[in-house]
């Protein structure tokens, strides 16, 4: 069997998407999904429009959590790779950049160049800084199946994916 977190890191350098969870300062919550990329910090990159419900829901609470999810397995096995951050949106123009080239890299024909990101154009690269990260597992609580989450280690999980990129 191997360590959870080298699951994690496969799984996070295969699948392309995250769902974003965010909330209103009322505490009204939505998910979204989008492509995103990650760097060996594991800081999350993704482009969104600025007016979106969950762009605006960033800017009233920065608290968020992504599920990046294998569902290309058989039914039953699937795994996810949980983390919780604080997200916000990046005006720095090298981390504009950095992440457009990182989207670049994880997908050939991202076409999007930095310059699409900046000031009042409509839309935005956002970032989540990770402070925990779980993964999905099967547990038994009285003989009876239950999902259960277990924490990584977020130091080693960034040094596997600093060696798989």
């Amino acid at each position: 069997m191997i360590p959870m977190e080298q699951e994690a890191a496969e799984i996070l350098k295969k699948i392309i998407y995250a769902t974003i969870a965010t909330a209103t300062t009322a505490g009204v919550p939505l998910n979204s999904p989008v492509y995103a990329v990650y760097d060996n910090e594991l800081n999350f990159y993704w482009a969104s429009s600025k007016a979106s419900q969950h762009s605006r829901n960033i800017r009233e609470n920065p608290q968020v959590s992504i599920v990046v999810y294998d569902s290309t397995v058989p039914w039953g096995t699937g795994r996810g790779v949980f983390i919780e951050g604080k997200a916000s949106e990046v005006v720095d123009v090298d981390e504009i950049t950095k992440a457009c080239q990182l989207r670049k890299a994880r997908v050939s024909d991202a076409k999007h160049p930095p310059e699409e990101f900046l000031a009042d154009k409509p839309r935005s690269i956002y970032r989540v800084r990770p402070r925990r990260v779980w993964m999905n597992q099967d547990a038994r609580v009285n003989g009876y199946f239950v999902d259960e989450r277990a924490e990584l280690s977020l130091s080693k999980l960034q040094g596997l994916v600093a060696r798989l990129s």
